[in-house]
């Protein structure tokens, strides 16, 4: 059918040559349109198959680039998991060590880095070096509240502050 087809065609372009009008150019795009095809019909089918096999491929690649993606998708959410567990535990480590001592310190990797028994070590000796701190602090208040009540109630004083302004 496309031979005859393509015989018709090439009869009207040679008759009707001269006339040039819409007609002869829709023909002349279905001509070149029915030149794509081949002449017999195992061709034509070899040509539809070997078409059908590329559309399989690809579609086959565009499914494994999905999956690819798929899977390094997850693998980026589990190691996001990962990294947010970490800084968590390194978060609450810092905020315990916070109250007795300043965990700015240690970098992230040495706090992550500790066992257990390390940071409960290293937190235990920050409690009592804050401890130690603590009564110093109080110890001297004590010194200097003792001091104050040696000298007496009649004698009164004024901070260096409050001199500078005055003048």
């Amino acid at each position: 059918m496309i031979e005859e087809t393509r015989k018709l065609i090439a009869s009207y372009k040679n008759k009707f040559i001269k006339y040039q009008n819409d007609n002869y150019r829709n023909v002349i795009l279905i001509g070149n349109e029915l030149k794509k095809y081949p002449k017999d019909i195992e061709t034509f089918n070899a040509n539809r198959e070997e078409h059908e096999k590329e559309i399989a491929l690809e579609k086959e690649r565009v499914e494994k680039k999905a999956l690819e993606a798929k899977q390094k998708a997850e693998a980026n959410r589990i190691k996001q998991m990962e990294v947010d567990r970490f800084a968590n535990f390194i978060k609450e480590r810092k905020d315990r060590l916070r109250t007795f001592t300043n965990p700015d310190v240690y970098t992230n990797n040495e706090i992550g880095n500790m066992s257990t028994e390390e940071f409960n070590e290293l937190l235990n000796k920050s409690i009592i070096e804050n401890k130690q701190k603590l009564e110093e602090e109080q110890n001297k208040l004590n010194v200097e509240s003792i001091r104050l009540e040696k000298l007496g109630e009649s004698k009164s004083y004024v901070a260096f502050n409050d001199l500078i302004c005055c003048f």
